[in-house]
């Protein structure tokens, strides 16, 4: 039988892979800014670059855990930003069981200087675990879509290029991607995020390969402005293993960038056992409070 040996949520946002120097550079437009009181301190040169470093930090950490872990398949969850599921047919919750695919970090859309063929990979993907997922989730009152082909130019999402750039760079490590969508309303309640969580872990604990699962949440946190109560209040029910309070989270509030916690939902709901909370960054980049709030955490194995 299937194991899950582990559980990640890593924020994927763009302030990880390019220098605190360029952080006001991305989507910049200076009539929008309204400064916040107290946030001079914040966007401060050596503000951004000690936030930075300690993003770097828990990048090496997570990654190093992958590699302590070392499973036999990344079971990836993120969302897709009209990459490859786009307004023609938008399912709330997507298998990619294609063969092979590939993904980059995507960063050069910034214009920073980059080409997403700086750092495009190509993975295998496990499409016997993939298809069992969907059947399980079909059994359990899920109607889950499929796709056996990307339509992106880079492949995959950014959601899923950006991590895969962190712990399984080489390809090495077969995944298996399960895009959400967590943007674009109609979107998944929290509730239903939480159930379909469930029914994932089950669905992973069931299949009758001998295959050590690590489950992974790609995204958020709050962003583009970041609200750090949203996010404190979130990571608290992580580190409590409250799923009653992620389940009863306002939709209202899980907007934009937020939306993406929806992601760590999922895992969350995968799990018997609190969560550990390795860091939390709120990575302010303009006056107006505009950022990625960074987030990185463990579950218990």
């Amino acid at each position: 039988m299937a194991q899950i040996v582990g559980r990640i949520a890593v924020s994927h946002g763009p302030q990880l892979y390019i220098p605190p120097q360029l952080w006001p550079n991305i989507l910049r437009r200076e009539d929008t800014i309204v400064e916040v009181p107290g946030m001079r301190e914040q966007v401060t040169d050596e503000r951004m670059a000690q936030r930075y470093d300690a993003c770097q930090a828990d990048l090496d950490e997570v990654a190093r855990q992958v590699q302590q872990i070392n499973p036999d398949v990344i079971v990836l969850i993120g969302d897709d930003q009209r990459e490859n599921i786009l307004a023609d047919n938008t399912p709330p919750f997507l298998v990619f069981i294609g063969d092979e695919c590939t993904a980059s970090t995507r960063v050069s859309h910034y214009h920073l200087g980059d080409e997403f063929t700086d750092t495009i990979t190509n993975y295998n993907v496990d499409t016997g675990l993939g298809r069992w997922i969907i059947d399980s989730l079909m059994d359990s009152g899920f109607d889950p879509a499929y796709s056996t082909q990307t339509r992106h130019e880079q492949g995959l999402g950014h959601a899923f290029g950006r991590p895969l750039f962190t712990t399984n760079a080489d390809g090495r490590i077969p995944i298996v991607p399960i895009m959400v969508n967590t943007y674009y309303p109609p979107a998944p309640s929290p509730k239903r995020c939480v159930d379909f969580g469930v029914a994932l872990g089950k669905a992973i604990d069931s299949y009758g390969e001998n295959t050590r699962v690590l489950i992974m949440a790609s995204g958020g946190l709050s962003h583009m402005v970041i609200d750090e109560q949203v996010d404190r209040d979130f990571l608290k029910a992580v580190a409590d293993h409250d799923i009653d309070y992620m389940a009863a989270m306002d939709p209202a509030v899980l907007v934009s960038g937020t939306s993406e916690i929806r992601n760590w939902i999922i895992v969350a709901a995968t799990a018997q056992a609190a969560g550990n909370v390795i860091d939390y960054q709120p990575c302010y980049r303009n006056l107006a409070g505009v950022g990625c709030a960074m987030a990185f955490a463990t579950w218990e194995r």
